[in-house]
């Protein structure tokens, strides 16, 4: 077990987010001695208020997250996708694509979960693992004293004045990854001029489990449905893609005129729109980055890639770029490195069609 004192890990993680806490879990059960550095309280991140905001998982990270002991914790919060409809403007065109129309006892499609929901489950399966070292509340200290990369290892320094060292560092640390900004890391970003506007729609028809993406000339409409809660019984996420210009008029109005402008996009499927909970802006780009690993450094998740939220698959993304590197450096107990220049070199070989096909 690691001692709360102890300075050596083989692999640091830097951000406890999804992300990260799925890269921190991952790398640990490959037999890792692991740290996990956030600068979030737990008890803040437990208890603040649910505020809608949700995750689209895919089969592929739902089991990951099985595997690692973590989905049976979220499941009852996650709402099965059976079916996805996608229809154009107009109204004309339409694609329906239906788990149960392959095969009788067919799999979702995916899940919609609230993103408390994973976060509580991931911080459960923290603190279960008690040899994981998990120091919330702590950040790096500024860009040009954080890390020191020396022979086999790096030197981190804490903004509490306290130090690290380890084999690897994992950096799930956002797009303004500050790692990544400390190694000098380039990033290109195309904006594409939209702003995705979300937020929780009650409505008084059932979803019936169906995922509704509706593409209008400013941008895809989508309803995607989420388990019932107190105050809603039907509900489904609304991520709303409009021309940036005029995201902050639709921002302005009141939840009712908000609700029945979306409703009048939507059509009447569902029955009366209200919102429930408060609404989110978020400003659309791709960002590539390249390279995404530097010696004994590897950038995951968010730090590592941006894409557009049509597919709802910047999650599912990030799972892939843990359990990848988690599966490279599996091989430690046998005594290999984890922050070996050619193992960092297959990880970043291993993500680089998959990040670009999504991208694309």
């Amino acid at each position: 077990m690691i001692r709360k004192d102890a300075r050596d890990f083989d692999a640091c993680v830097i951000g406890g987010g999804l992300v990260g806490a799925t890269a921190a879990i991952a790398l640990h059960d490959a037999g890792l001695r692991v740290a996990l550095i956030d600068r979030a309280d737990p008890k803040t991140m437990r208890t603040q208020r649910r505020d809608g905001r949700a995750s689209a998982v895919n089969r592929g990270a739902a089991a990951a997250l099985r595997d690692l002991g973590v989905w049976p914790a979220i499941a009852p919060n996650a709402q099965p996708i059976e079916d996805i409809r996608v229809t154009d403007g107009d109204g004309i065109g339409a694609l329906d694509f239906s788990a149960a129309a392959y095969q009788a006892d067919a799999p979702p499609l995916g899940f919609i979960v609230e993103n408390a929901s994973i976060r509580a489950a991931l911080l459960d399966a923290v603190a279960a693992r008690p040899d994981l070292d998990a120091r919330y509340g702590v950040g790096l200290a500024p860009a040009g004293d954080a890390l020191d990369v020396a022979e086999g290892h790096v030197d981190l320094k804490l903004d509490d004045d306290g130090a690290l060292r380890c084999r690897l560092v994992v950096a799930c640390d956002g797009r303004e990854s500050a790692v990544r900004a400390a190694m000098d890391g380039k990033r290109r970003i195309k904006a594409y001029g939209q702003t995705a506007v979300t937020c929780v729609i009650g409505h008084a028809r059932p979803h019936e489990a169906t995922a509704h993406e509706r593409f209008l000339p400013d941008g895809p409409f989508a309803m995607l449905p989420m388990t019932a809660a107190p105050d809603a019984p039907y509900r489904s996420s609304l991520v709303w893609t409009v021309r940036a210009v005029d995201a902050p008029s639709l921002l302005s109005l009141d939840d009712a005129l908000f609700a029945a402008v979306a409703q009048d996009r939507f059509g009447d499927h569902l029955g009366p729109f209200r919102v429930v909970g408060p609404r989110f802006a978020y400003p659309l780009s791709l960002m590539r980055v390249d390279p995404i690993v530097f010696p004994r450094i590897a950038l995951v998740g968010d730090s590592a890639h941006g894409i557009h939220p049509i597919a709802g698959q910047g999650f599912n993304l990030g799972v892939r770029d843990a359990l990848a590197l988690a599966d490279g450096a599996a091989a430690v107990e046998a005594g290999s490195d984890p922050g070996d220049p050619a193992a960092l070199a297959r990880y970043a070989a291993s993500r680089r069609a998959d990040v670009a096909l999504m991208g694309a």
